[in-house]
């Protein structure tokens, strides 16, 4: 009769573990900074889609500095969600709209 090792297991959470449980609510707390940000050209880029609206209208054109910044709004949002709540990436976002 082969004789084998005594197998455990245990629930003992290791070091990295430990890290990646609050890792979420870190990553919304660092948000809340960009939230605030985020609030503020949010007004700003639907002032501009009321803008370029009438702009459309009257001219048959979108103005492209406009459009360009909404599209810029939107894709700080896109970064800022990523990071926040779909937990896609680690890399913090930095505060620009570039």
């Amino acid at each position: 009769m082969k004789i084998r090792p005594f197998e455990t297991t245990s629930n003992i959470l290791t070091q990295q573990q430990i890290s990646t449980v609050g890792l979420p609510l870190v990553k919304w707390l660092l948000a809340l900074p960009h939230y605030v940000v985020l609030f503020a050209l949010s007004i700003a880029s639907l002032l501009c889609i009321v803008i370029a609206w009438f702009a459309i209208l009257f001219t048959g054109r979108y103005p492209r500095g406009l459009f360009d910044f909404v599209v810029l709004v939107m894709r700080y949002w896109l970064r800022v969600v990523a990071c926040a709540f779909l937990l896609t990436t680690d890399h913090y976002p930095p505060f620009a709209i570039e």
